[in-house]
């Protein structure tokens, strides 16, 4: 997932984060210094080892119909902000 990422970002503006797992909290909206006024914050940093392996593990499994599993995938993906960006959302709007 993170060589996808990699691959992705790779020669765009956020290319310097490219392939790096979040390690400070963040979060969408707001003033920008603080998340008081977020319009979403994800997991803390703390949790995101964890939630990419759960991920990675999801996309693994073979019983769950392709496009349910690709559209909970990207969902998980999305809400939990894994992946380090300047601006939040590899598929954001």
């Amino acid at each position: 997932m993170v060589e996808i990422h990699r691959t992705l970002l790779a020669g765009t503006s956020e290319a310097k984060f490219a392939g790096i797992v979040r390690t400070d909290q963040n979060w969408i909206g707001g003033r920008g210094l603080s998340p008081a006024d977020a319009t979403f914050i994800p997991p803390p940093e703390d949790r995101v080892p964890a939630l990419l392996e759960d991920l990675i593990n999801f996309v693994n499994l073979d019983d769950i119909p392709a496009v349910a599993q690709a559209a909970i995938a990207h969902g998980q993906f999305e809400k939990n902000i894994l992946l380090q960006m300047e601006m939040a959302g590899v598929g954001g709007a």
